[in-house]
């Protein structure tokens, strides 16, 4: 027998006593609002492991009225971001397109949320728990999850097949757009170089260029959905761009004077500056891998700081402005 949103909320306020409706406030508050508190009782009752989890075929669950939805389909197509501003605070918003053999629904990644995407590839199968409905389509809040259940291939660039592909490395060369007439339209074409260890391929993009515009030499790319014709990938409407890793060359850099450490502290004395670093990053600058933790720091200067001394190197930041890595010129 199925129980009711009543019985649950009398199960919850038998666990939580006097703090039950704060906590159903809040539920609705997580969410920013969206979803009910007839949801928000169904959301508690299945943290509290009053509900057992069931899978809905993406028919049901978009049509349901509660949260706690779980689904397993086929991600099959990724929107553009969309931004708003909503009562006292903006959002961002972005939808994907899910597929089983019940039919098609949305499914909408809210704020912080949209970097999960970067986890999972185009015609991925994907179990999605804790999802919630609202105006008709679902949604992945702060308790929702994912697990890949079958994931795309990722095809190597020198073993790339005639038809789709998708592929990831580093872009090192970005090349200046293109603007072309077909059909009395114009049209603008944007490519780049893509490399992968040795091995390398030109893109030409037909299609997304707002993102296309957003890539740096250095920034580390996955193409989903390409064609692969006349020895080049060729990326339109139907394919997806994730840039998995964002390069940021900092006007920091020049000749490396010094490598100091004092009581496990890593200073680099780059033109009279100092910079510091963590001891994982030197060992990588230093060309070490594997190395026991018991050995010091300046007993493996002693052998390769000679190396790399009065050689010019570059700060690499991540997005956050902190030393990512560096390297040798």
């Amino acid at each position: 027998m199925t129980s009711s949103n009543d019985d649950y909320s009398i199960l919850l306020k038998d666990i939580h006593g006097d703090k039950y409706d704060e906590l159903v406030l809040n539920k609705i508050k997580e969410f920013n609002g969206l979803i009910d508190t007839e949801a928000a009782i169904r959301v508690l009752a299945y943290e509290n492991k009053l509900i057992k989890k069931k899978f809905y075929k993406l028919s049901e669950a978009c049509n349901a009225k509660h949260g706690a939805l779980n689904v397993i389909a086929q991600f099959v197509k990724e929107y553009p971001v969309f931004e708003y501003n909503g009562a006292n605070k903006s959002f961002k918003v972005q939808r994907i397109l899910l597929k089983d053999d019940s039919g098609e629904t949305t499914l909408s990644f809210w704020n912080d949320k949209i970097l999960d995407l970067k986890n999972i590839i185009l015609f991925d199968k994907i179990k999605f728990e804790n999802l919630y409905s609202n105006n008709d389509e679902l949604n992945y809040g702060d308790y929702s999850k994912m697990e890949v259940m079958e994931s795309c291939t990722l095809n190597d660039i020198n073993e790339l097949n005639n038809g789709l592909n998708t592929v990831q490395g580093k872009v090192v060369e970005v090349f200046p757009e293109y603007n072309y007439e077909r059909n009395g339209q114009k049209h603008v074409m944007g490519s780049l170089k893509l490399m992968n260890g040795a091995n390398s391929v030109r893109i030409i993009l037909w299609a997304g260029l707002e993102m296309y515009r957003l890539i740096k030499e250095g920034d580390t790319v996955r193409f989903e959905n390409v064609l692969f014709r006349n020895a080049e990938l060729n990326f339109n409407s139907s394919s997806r761009i994730v840039i998995i890793k964002s390069f940021r060359k900092s006007s920091r850099g020049g000749k490396l004077q010094d490598i100091i450490v004092t009581g496990g502290k890593v200073e680099l004395l780059i033109n009279d500056n100092k910079y510091n670093l963590t001891r994982e990053k030197l060992l990588t600058l230093l060309g070490i891998e594997g190395i026991s933790e018991d050995i010091t720091l300046n007993t493996l200067l002693e052998l390769k700081k000679s190396n790399i001394i009065d050689r010019d190197v570059i700060l690499i930041d991540n997005d956050s402005g902190k030393i990512e890595s560096v390297e040798v010129v």
